[in-house]
């Protein structure tokens, strides 16, 4: 029996060894748009909205300039555009609008949130900034929702495991709708595109 302590023994000595291992970087890798992938199962998350691209600018200001107060691992800013305001008044089931705030060097590690079932994220950044992504953890998948999603509002199953990993970013910025409802309610309320074929067995 080798004693690892004593030999020193190097990862790269021991049997089974893959040659890749730490080609990538991790957190390389998420400063890409195209991390994670993007054909999301209906459960895990859709697109509830395009915000158009006026507005967008609009709400990105607001949101790069905001007043931020400290919560756990966030911070948050009320939301005071009129567009945002008035999606809140069209559903009762969404009841509250925050831009939330990751800062720099900060990671939200992998959890499921234990109160709000579902939410809608709509990422804000520039055309030229790094922006972190939120992961979306299902079937030994990552899934992310990040700066190709940027201008357009995603709803999205809170009761998933997801993290952000910011550390070697700067500030990150999202405009969040709270939703009362769980996910799934939500999506067969509002987004569901067809009705649901039910497969009945042969009498």
């Amino acid at each position: 029996m080798v004693d690892e302590k004593t030999n020193n023994r190097k990862i790269k000595d021991m049997k089974g060894y893959d040659s890749r291992v730490g080609e990538r970087d991790q957190y390389s890798m998420r400063s890409s748009p195209n991390h994670g992938r993007k054909n999301y199962p209906w459960t895990l998350a859709a697109k509830f909205c395009d915000i158009p691209p006026d507005v967008y600018k609009e709400i990105l200001q607001e949101a790069k300039s905001a007043t931020y107060e400290p919560y756990f691992a966030f911070n948050f800013a009320y939301v005071t555009h009129p567009w945002a305001l008035e999606i809140v008044e069209k559903y009762d089931e969404i009841y509250g609008c925050l831009f939330l705030k990751i800062d720099g060097g900060a990671d939200v590690l992998p959890h499921v949130d234990p109160v709000r079932a579902s939410s809608i994220i709509a990422p804000m950044c520039y055309e030229d900034e790094v922006y972190t992504p939120l992961e979306i953890y299902s079937d030994e998948t990552i899934y992310s929702i990040g700066k190709t999603e940027a201008g357009s509002a995603w709803a999205w199953n809170c009761r998933q495991p997801h993290a952000v990993f910011n550390q070697k970013h700067d500030d990150r910025v999202n405009l969040q709708f709270n939703i009362n409802i769980s996910y799934r309610e939500f999506y067969e309320k509002y987004l569901n595109p067809a009705p649901r074929i039910i497969f009945e067995t042969p009498k």
